[in-house]
C-alpha cells in the first residue's frame, strides 16, 4: 500500500504502519503513521503543513500536530485535517447571526480559520448566538443539532454541508467480490412509534409537535428543547429526531478486502444477501489500518436516512 505525506513540496512514503479516520461524529479526519528514519536531515517539523495521500490521491490536507520520535531511529506522526483548528480555537469572540441560512452561518464559523464551507443551504435561522468562549467546532454542532445538517471536510480541508442529498461516486461493496466480514445489528430500542417535541417557550409553554416513527408498538420518546421556539421549529425537531432514530435500527460494519478509501459522508452500494441489505447505504466512520504487509479498510455504513437521505429496505427490521 502506498501512502504518502508532502511536507514543503516533497513527498515522504516508507511508513510501516498507519491508521487514517474519517467521521460523521468528528468534526475533523485524522491520521497516525510510523516509520524508520523517514524525515532523517529534512528540516522537517511538527506544525508543518501537509498533504496525506492514498495512492497518490489526497485524502487529508491540513498539518502535522505531533512528531514522536524515539531512540531506535522510529518516528510516529499523526495530524488532522484543516479543520482541526476550529476543534482548538474560538472563531474570535461573540457573534450574532440573524436570519441567516445554516450554510452562511457556517461558512461565517469557518472563514476565521481560513477554511471554506460549500453545499446545501439548508433552512434559515432567525438568530444563532456564538458564545465568547465556544470555539468553532462546538458552536457548529449546535447548528448541526438543531437543524439536521451534516458537515463533513473534504480533500483539502474545507467543509461540505449537506442536508441529506448525499452522493454514491460509483462504489461498491459486494458479499463475495470485496467483503471481507460484515456484520449487521439491527436494534429494536432504537426505534420509537413516535417521536415529541416539547417547546420551553415562555409564551406558550405547552407548545409541541409529534412525529410518527417506524416502531409496531408503543413505545413513545420525549425530547425536550430549551430556549425560545415556534411551532415549525418543534415540528422540523421532532422530524429530525424521528428520522435519526429509526434509522438508527440498522448498522453494518464491513471488513473490506479492497484498499479503497471513502470518507465518512459518502454513499457507498451495499450488496450483502447474506445481512438482509440491498441499498445504498452511508459511510458513517471509516478507519483505513496498515501494517507492514498487512493492510484493511473498516466501514461503518447506516442508512442515509439517518442523516437525512432516503430510507431503504432492510430485511431483518419490521
Amino acid at each position: 500500500m502506498s501512502i504518502g505525506i508532502t511536507i514543503g513540496g516533497k513527498r515522504f512514503a516508507g511508513f510501516v504502519s498507519g491508521e487514517i479516520r474519517s467521521s460523521i461524529s468528528t468534526l475533523s479526519d485524522s491520521f497516525m503513521l510510523t516509520g524508520a528514519n523517514v524525515f532523517k536531515n529534512s528540516g522537517v517539523k511538527a506544525g508543518d503543513d501537509c498533504v496525506l495521500d492514498v495512492a497518490g490521491v489526497p485524502v487529508i490536507t491540513g498539518y502535522m500536530g505531533n512528531m514522536m520520535p524515539d531512540t531506535a531511529g522510529n518516528i510516529t506522526i499523526a495530524g488532522r485535517d484543516k479543520t482541526g483548528d476550529m476543534i482548538d480555537c474560538t472563531p474570535g469572540g461573540a457573534t450574532t447571526f440573524i436570519k441567516q441560512s445554516v450554510l452562511s452561518i457556517i461558512k461565517g464559523l469557518a472563514a476565521p480559520f481560513g477554511i471554506e464551507a460549500v453545499g446545501d443551504e439548508g433552512p434559515t435561522v432567525s438568530q444563532f448566538i456564538v458564545n465568547n468562549d465556544e470555539t468553532g467546532e462546538s458552536a457548529m454542532l449546535r447548528i448541526v443539532s438543531n437543524y439536521g445538517t451534516v458537515v463533513t471536510s473534504d480533500p483539502d480541508g474545507n467543509l461540505i454541508v449537506s442536508d441529506g442529498s448525499f452522493t454514491n461516486p460509483g462504489a461498491a461493496l459486494r458479499e463475495g467480490l470485496n467483503i471481507k466480514t460484515a456484520q449487521g445489528m439491527f436494534d429494536t430500542s432504537k426505534r420509537f412509534s413516535a417521536v415529541k417535541a416539547i417547546g420551553q417557550n415562555y409564551a406558550n409553554p405547552n407548545l409541541s409537535a409529534t412525529e410518527t416513527g417506524q416502531a409496531k408498538r408503543t413505545r413513545p420518546f420525549s425530547y425536550y428543547l430549551s430556549g425560545e421556539i415556534n411551532q415549525s421549529d418543534c415540528r422540523l425537531s421532532a422530524a429530525r429526531i424521528r428520522d435519526y432514530t429509526d434509522a438508527s435500527a440498522c448498522t453494518v460494519v464491513v471488513v473490506s478486502t479492497a484498499l479503497d478509501y471513502y470518507p465518512a459522508g459518502t454513499l457507498v452500494t451495499l450488496e450483502a444477501p447474506s445481512l438482509g441489505v440491498n441499498a445504498d447505504m452511508l459511510v458513517e466512520s471509516v478507519v483505513l489500518r496498515f501494517e507492514k504487509k498487512t493492510a484493511g479498510v473498516t466501514f461503518t455504513l447506516v442508512p442515509p436516512s439517518k442523516y437525512g437521505g432516503d430510507k431503504i429496505e432492510c430485511e431483518y427490521l419490521k
